[in-house]
């Protein structure tokens, strides 16, 4: 009885223990609606400096390769996958790397902004 009480206890643990893991990657963190609001007002403005040239006002740039605004996304179109594309640029392509060009910061906020983009695509 003692083992069946132990082999129990154990297993009800890893239950509770796998059940978080589960929901911790499938429900992020809630991010405050004025904090993006900030780091995309924030990112329209590194955009603007470093990005604008290569990709058009507002990411509409006519050759589709270079646009943002088209929500034809080749290399992920993720948060995560847009700040790492931004940060280490994109092998064999005309994006180079922003990592050490840009603060952490810049590079977060200005990948939220293109991020944005694709946000205004799903709900149109």
């Amino acid at each position: 009885m003692r083992k069946f009480a132990v082999w129990f206890l154990v297993s009800a643990w890893a239950s509770l223990f796998l059940i978080d893991a589960a929901l911790s990657e499938v429900s992020p963190p809630l991010e405050d609606e004025a904090e993006i609001k900030r780091q995309i007002r924030k990112g329209k403005r590194v955009f603007r400096l470093h990005c604008q040239l290569c990709h058009g006002e507002e990411g509409e740039h006519p050759d589709e390769l270079f646009s943002l605004a088209d929500n034809k996304w080749r290399h992920g179109d993720s948060l995560e996958d847009i700040e790492q594309n931004v940060a280490q640029g994109i092998l064999g392509t005309a994006m180079l790397p922003f990592q050490g060009r840009l603060s952490e910061e810049d590079i977060k906020n200005v990948s939220r902004y293109v991020y944005s983009f694709i946000e205004e695509k799903k709900e149109e």
